[in-house]
């Protein structure tokens, strides 16, 4: 005596698993599309992979800046720098001539400089003033460096216009950077750049 069974509940069967399979096959593409749009959704938005917001030094906004970094502006003219100047702090004459000039030569002009020259009459000779370059420690400066800060809430990143760091060939651990900053009223406005 045979096995009985019955053909329209094979093949009925059959179909559901080779439906099952379909589906299967359907939402595994869904997921995998889903995800691609889910990437480039973040990075239309500014967002890493993980969906946090990342910031480009240049391109961000002051009042998104203010939005997730603490900035308390010093309204105080004469308290911005009391601390330091309280200070006993003795100064080179030659040090104390050579600010002088550079303050001197710059007072007059320095609120219709442009991004370069303020770099170029300003910033740049006092900057080469100083000896950043320390090989026996293994410390120098760097120009036109990437740098990214990193915390659960935001990234920034972007290339800084100066890097005091640890490192000769490479910057390894910054101590310090200067990273010109100009959005929030006019790129060629000063006060933006010197943030």
């Amino acid at each position: 005596m045979g096995v009985s069974w019955n053909r329209e509940l094979v093949r009925g069967d059959f179909l559901e698993i080779k439906e099952l399979k379909m589906s299967e096959e359907i939402e595994i593409k869904l997921l995998k599309e889903n995800a691609e749009l889910r990437k480039r959704l973040n990075k239309l938005e500014g967002k890493n992979e993980e969906g946090v917001p990342t910031y480009s030094f240049s391109k961000i906004k002051s009042e998104e800046l203010e939005s997730i970094v603490d900035i308390n502006e010093n309204i105080d003219k004469e308290d911005v720098f009391k601390k330091w100047f309280e200070n006993e702090i003795t100064l080179l004459v030659e040090n104390n001539q050579f600010l002088q000039k550079l303050i001197d030569r710059n007072s007059k002009l320095i609120k219709f400089y442009h991004e370069e020259d303020l770099k170029v009459n300003f910033i740049m000779p006092l900057l080469n003033y100083i000896d950043f370059f320390l090989l026996d420690y293994n410390i120098r400066s760097f120009a036109n460096e990437k740098i990214t800060y990193k915390t659960e809430k935001f990234i920034f990143n972007g290339e800084a216009d100066f890097i005091f760091s640890k490192g000769l060939k490479k910057a390894q651990k910054p101590y310090f950077f200067i990273q010109e900053f100009k959005k929030g009223k006019v790129n060629t406005d000063p006060e933006p750049q010197l943030l």
